[in-house]
């Protein structure tokens, strides 16, 4: 982008009907050190 901040693109997780996030459910269970890694990975992809 010209001229500009570039723009964030929010994470938005997957919700089931009945309201659950199974992907950040998964993320919450694993290990701190992984847990930091795809944090950091999810802050690039924004």
């Amino acid at each position: 982008m010209a001229g500009g901040a570039p723009r964030k693109i929010p994470v938005v997780f997957y919700r089931t009907r009945s309201g659950s996030e199974v992907i950040r459910d998964w993320l919450r269970g694993l290990k701190e050190g992984d847990r930091g890694a795809i944090g950091q990975d999810l802050m690039r992809v924004q």
